[in-house]
């Protein structure tokens, strides 16, 4: 965690350790159904209003200067004020390497102000930190392309609608012709905090399909067969992982848009390589 203030003020973005320390407690509240943990390695405290403030051509400065770790760190930064006055921001995972702009700019930047008790009315639960996390994660917005007709987010249990939500309208339903409600409660739709509730399933799996192509990438061999089939940090239930075999052809034929966002490559990272190579390395079913 890293707090960038424009001095040693509350007002100024200097948030006190018990702040911190729930918004870290928010964090994995929302990321465990998904079987997602985050662990505190450091706060960093620095004042410097020009990166606090996002002036102009700071942002890269001050990652730069700050960032800690290898790709799989995640960097949370706070700061007084954000471009345009928003509430934060992130970087999608992608190819890169040590030192590289991409690789200094990834973290997630937040307002300083809506962490756990913070004066940003209506998002002052942290769980904008939630929301830029899901970013650094791999999701995109429930609503991007603001279209009832598009891809939208590439998740299939993710409802489609053609705006972000303000406020939580329970029941709204901007795309009427498609099934379901706009996803109100998700994470990466623009709700306020107290109507934030989930990730879904495929969602879940987006993350770790990206996490294992872009942060984390394993070979395909017989160690980590139930891991890269799996998507999920609770592999080891073969049972399930067979049934999945079993039906991954079919998953390829009805399903193969979902992996489109996907670059194409052999065992370093394409979903549907890896698990094509997991599945030929599982234990034969048995009656």
């Amino acid at each position: 965690m890293h707090v960038v203030a424009v001095n040693e003020t509350l007002l100024g973005g200097w948030i006190p350790d018990d702040q911190l320390a729930a918004q870290m407690d928010v964090l994995n509240e929302n990321f465990a159904p998904n079987h997602i943990k985050f662990v505190l390695q450091g706060i960093t405290r620095t004042v410097n209003p020009a990166w606090s403030t996002d002036a102009a051509g700071a942002e890269l400065q001050m990652k730069s200067a700050l960032r800690k770790g290898d790709y799989k760190t995640l960097n949370l930064y706070f700061q007084k004020r954000l471009m345009q006055n928003a509430l934060g921001y992130a970087y999608y995972p992608t190819t890169t390497t040590v030192g590289s702009r991409a690789f200094n700019l990834s973290g997630a930047t937040n307002r300083y102000d809506t962490v756990p008790g913070g004066t940003a009315t209506n998002y002052n639960l942290g769980k904008t930190v939630t929301h830029e996390v899901g970013h650094w994660m791999g999701l995109a917005h429930t609503f991007d392309g603001y279209s009832c007709d598009g891809p939208g987010d590439y998740i299939a249990d993710t409802a489609v609608h053609n705006e972000p939500t303000s406020g939580c309208p329970i029941g709204l339903d901007s795309c009427i012709d498609d099934e379901g409600p706009d996803p109100i409660h998700n994470y990466m739709d623009y709700s306020y905090d107290s109507c934030y509730e989930e990730f879904t399933a495929l969602q879940t799996k987006r993350m770790f399909d990206m996490w294992y192509y872009y942060r984390d990438p394993r070979p395909c061999n017989a160690d980590n067969c139930l891991r890269a089939l799996r998507s999920s940090s609770v592999p080891g239930r073969l049972e399930e992982s067979q049934e999945f075999c079993e039906e991954f052809t079919t998953f390829l034929v009805k399903e193969v848009s979902l992996v489109k966002p996907y670059a194409a490559s052999a065992c370093s990272g394409n979903v549907i390589s890896r698990v094509s190579s997991a599945c030929s390395c599982l234990p034969t079913p048995t009656a």
